[in-house]
C-alpha cells in the first residue's frame, strides 16, 4: 500500500463531503484509529540496550536448558 497516495486520495474525497453526519462519522473513525495507533505498543526489543538484549537472551537460554531459579530468590538478589 502506498500510504502517502492513499492519504492524498482520502483527503480529496473528504473535501467533497457535504453531509454533516458523514463528516462526523469520518472524524469518529479517525479519532478511534489514531487513538488505537497511539496505544499500540512499540517493539520493546528495539528499545533495549545491547546489554539488556544479551541479558534477555541469556535468560531465554537458561530457561531452555531448564536452568531456572525461584522468583523469590531472584527478587532477594535484586533488592540488595
Amino acid at each position: 500500500m502506498n500510504i502517502p497516495l492513499e492519504i492524498k486520495n482520502i483527503k480529496s474525497r473528504v473535501n467533497h463531503v457535504r453531509d454533516e453526519e458523514l463528516l462526523r462519522a469520518i472524524k469518529n473513525l479517525l479519532d478511534f484509529g489514531l487513538k488505537k495507533q497511539a496505544a499500540k505498543p512499540a517493539d520493546f526489543w528495539l528499545e533495549l540496550t545491547e546489554s539488556q538484549r544479551k541479558s534477555v537472551e541469556k535468560g531465554m537460554k537458561q530457561i531452555k536448558n531448564r536452568n531456572r531459579k525461584p522468583h523469590s530468590r531472584l527478587m532477594t538478589k535484586l533488592r540488595k
